[in-house]
Parts: C-alpha cells; sequence; structure tokens
C-alpha cells in the first residue's frame, strides 16, 4: 500500500489532468523517475527534481512541514541573557 502522501501526488495530478508524460515534459525529469516517485519508489531523487515535482503540484507549502526547525545558536542565546534583566521590580 502507498504512503497517503504518494497517493495524493498521483490524486492530485490525475485531477489536474496532467499524464505522467505532461509530468515529465513539464518538469523535465523522466518519465520513470515520475513514476518511481508515484510508487514511493524514488529513493535517490535528486533535491531538484523533488523540488519540481512538488512545485508543479502546488505544493511547496508542504515542503516546510519536511524540513527540521531551524535552533537558535548560543551566541543568539547569550546576546538574549546579556540584555534580560536580573530582577522585576512590580511598583507599589
Amino acid at each position: 500500500m502507498l504512503p497517503l502522501n504518494l497517493i495524493k501526488a498521483n490524486i492530485i495530478r490525475i485531477s489536474r489532468r496532467l499524464t505522467q508524460k505532461d509530468v515529465s515534459e513539464q518538469t523535465g525529469i523522466s518519465i520513470l523517475t515520475v513514476r518511481r516517485f508515484e510508487n514511493g519508489q524514488a529513493y535517490n531523487i535528486q533535491m531538484s527534481n523533488f523540488i519540481a515535482l512538488i512545485r508543479l503540484l502546488d505544493k511547496l507549502d508542504e515542503l516546510e512541514k519536511l524540513l527540521p526547525e531551524i535552533p537558535v545558536f548560543a551566541y543568539e542565546i547569550e546576546k538574549i541573557m546579556k540584555n534580560k534583566p536580573r530582577r522585576v521590580r512590580h511598583a507599589k
């Protein structure tokens, strides 16, 4: 059984009335790569090909979900800590 996101890629392509050949021609990716992507067998797909496919499917916003959160660097934490008040006094 195909993972849900790969089923969606196939459904989106078909709903836009695109054949795998159309996708191949519009992205510059081989039909074999398109077929493997939809079947979940594109293990070594190039990032440029992957982005071209999701761009054609108009799903670039989904790419953000795959990327890890960028950590805060130590020097940024140090700058925050320098400006942090040691004590907060409330007016009486």
